[in-house]
């Protein structure tokens, strides 16, 4: 049985997350031009656009249709915030990612992922101590990713916090040591390649640990 669309705009919608399925990746963009050039209020289709701009990291075009996307459905706009300040974060362009990073946490105040991109964009910027406040909301508003611990000892460093930083690269440690040895058991391909980049950034956290003259029990890698 046909498919049936209420407008062209969907038909070129649902065609462009069919290429997108099979990796069709400029068919698919094509496809959701034409949806939104029939329908500028597509907002879904300005974010399946945005997402494939992601994956192929043109992130000027993520900024552009993610922030279309926000605009046309504000509502619902805390990861279309998310992914243009993840862009912004990887043209280098910090202050601009703080700004949209902050519009996420004022729809979702418990938004951790936001707080994350926050406090590595102050850290960049070399404001270590705001970089600091917002690796802590992360932390408190849920189980944040070991990488916060790591970055939160960087600053501490920085601030010539020595205590404060061996405390935060040691957390990192622990959690590294736990994610590293549960992937050698059962991990996935990916998983796998996570944990590689772990064990270098574990090395430079123990030389920092030394460096700062604490000490590194047993349980670390």
């Amino acid at each position: 049985m046909a498919r049936a669309y209420q407008s062209m705009g969907d038909a070129y919608s649902f065609w462009g997350n069919f290429m997108g399925n099979l990796s069709h990746d400029l068919e698919a963009i094509e496809a959701y031009k034409k949806a939104v050039s029939i329908d500028p209020k597509a907002a879904e289709a300005y974010r399946s656009m945005g997402s494939v701009y992601k994956k192929l990291n043109r992130n000027p075009e993520v900024i552009e249709a993610y922030t279309k996307a926000a605009a046309l459905d504000p509502n619902a706009a805390t990861w279309d915030y998310l992914s243009v300040g993840d862009a912004f974060i990887k043209l280098k362009r910090y202050s601009e990612a703080i700004e949209v990073y902050q519009k996420a946490t004022a729809i979702k105040p418990d938004f951790d992922l936001a707080y994350c991109g926050i406090g590595t964009a102050n850290l960049q910027l070399e404001r270590y101590t705001e970089a600091i406040e917002a690796f802590k909301k992360a932390i408190a508003t849920s189980s944040a990713g070991r990488d916060v611990y790591y970055d939160m000892g960087l600053c501490y460093e920085k601030l010539g916090q020595r205590p404060a930083a061996i405390t935060a690269y040691k957390e990192y440690l622990r959690l590294v040591t736990n994610f590293i040895r549960e992937v050698e058991s059962r991990g996935s391909t990916n998983e796998k390649r996570d944990a590689s980049v772990d064990k270098a950034r574990a090395e430079e956290a123990r030389k920092a640990i030394s460096r700062l003259g604490g000490e590194i029990g047993d349980s670390h890698l």
